[in-house]
C-alpha cells in the first residue's frame, strides 16, 4: 500500500472535486473543510469522543 504525501493529497482533491472556475477562495474552504474532517477522524481514532446523549444532555443545559 502506497502512502499518499500531503501535497498528493491536496492536489488530487483540488483536481477531482473542484470546478475548473473555481477560485482561489473555493479552494481554500475546501481544503480547509477537508482537514476538519481529518481532525474529526483522528478524534474518533483517539476517542476523544462523546455520545449522542451526552451532547442532547449538554444541550438542554445551555437552553436553561
Amino acid at each position: 500500500m502506497q502512502l499518499v504525501t500531503g501535497k498528493r493529497k491536496i492536489i488530487d482533491a483540488l483536481e477531482d472535486e473542484l470546478p475548473e472556475g473555481a477560485t482561489l477562495a473555493e479552494a481554500i474552504d475546501y481544503l480547509y473543510y477537508l482537514h476538519q474532517i481529518e481532525e474529526g477522524l483522528a478524534d474518533v481514532d483517539a476517542g476523544r469522543t462523546i455520545s449522542h446523549e451526552q451532547v442532547l444532555r449538554e444541550i438542554e443545559e445551555w437552553s436553561k
